[in-house]
C-alpha cells in the first residue's frame, strides 16, 4: 500500500512529475530490503516506478491491478488485489484538501475529532468488510495519517506522511512510513522521494506504458 501514497496525493495534479525514491523495508527488528529508482507522474493517473537496484523492474497501477514487468528477466505479472483498501487507493481521486467523500466507495462517515491541532474523521463500511474503520488525520492543508482497523484482533494498517513538499496549491509527502500488523511480524515500508521536478516531458514509454509485445504475463489474485 506504500507505493500507492504518491498516487493519492497526485490524482489532481496537472503537472506531469518525476523523481528519485528509496524504499527502506523491515519485517520485525531486522532491514529485509532496499529498493531505489525513479518515479514518473503523468496527469492525470497514471504513476510508474522504474526500479534500478537491487533488481531492474519496472511497475504501475491500472485499477486494482498492479503491473510488474520485469525487462532482464523478460517476464511480467498482472496481480489483481482483492483488498478493498488497496483497490480504493489505486482507484480513487482523493485529494488533500476537505472532500475526501468515502461514501462513494461504500463507507459511511461517523464523526471528527480532533486530538492537539490534528483533525481525525472516522469511516465505517456500510456492508460486511474485512475492515472495521478508516481514520483520516489531517494537519491544516496537509492528510499526515490514514489508518485501516481490521476486524481481526491487533490487525491494522497505518501510512504516516512525514514530510510534505509545497507545490502551488498541492502539498506532496516527500517521506512515508507504512506500518502493516498482521498477526506475525510487523511490516514497515520507508519511502523518501528525492530531486523532484516539475512540468517535465515524459516519454511515451512511461506514460503509456504497457508490457512489451511477446513477453509472457502471469496473472495473480492477492
Amino acid at each position: 500500500m506504500s507505493s500507492l501514497v504518491l498516487l493519492i496525493s497526485l490524482s489532481q495534479l496537472l503537472s506531469p512529475i518525476s523523481g528519485n525514491f528509496i524504499k527502506e523495508t523491515k519485517q520485525g527488528k531486522k532491514i529485509s530490503e532496499i529498493v531505489s529508482g525513479k518515479f514518473y507522474y503523468a496527469p492525470p493517473s497514471q504513476l510508474l516506478f522504474h526500479v534500478y537496484n537491487p533488481l531492474e523492474q519496472i511497475f504501475t497501477f491500472n485499477g486494482d491491478t498492479l503491473i510488474l514487468f520485469y525487462p532482464k528477466e523478460k517476464k511480467a505479472f498482472k496481480i489483481k488485489s482483492l483488498n478493498p483498501m488497496v483497490s480504493s487507493s489505486v482507484s480513487s481521486t482523493w485529494t488533500f484538501n476537505d472532500k475526501i467523500d468515502f461514501s462513494k466507495l461504500g463507507y459511511l462517515f461517523v464523526k471528527k475529532q480532533k486530538m492537539a491541532d490534528t483533525l481525525y474523521s472516522y469511516w465505517v463500511p456500510k456492508g460486511k468488510s474485512v475492515i472495521k474503520a478508516i481514520i483520516i488525520g489531517r494537519l491544516k492543508n496537509r492528510m499526515v495519517s490514514i489508518e485501516i482497523d481490521g476486524v481481526q484482533q491487533n490487525q491494522f494498517s497505518k501510512i504516516l506522511y512525514t514530510k510534505h513538499l509545497q507545490h502551488n496549491s498541492f502539498c506532496i509527502p516527500t517521506e512515508t512510513y507504512s506500518i502493516q500488523c498482521p498477526p506475525a511480524d510487523t511490516l514497515i515500508e520507508h519511502f523518501t522521494y528525492q530531486d523532484i521536478r516539475f512540468d517535465i516531458e515524459i516519454p511515451d514509454s512511461i506514460s503509456h506504458f504497457s508490457i512489451p509485445n511477446g513477453i509472457p504475463v502471469k496473472e495473480v489474485v492477492w
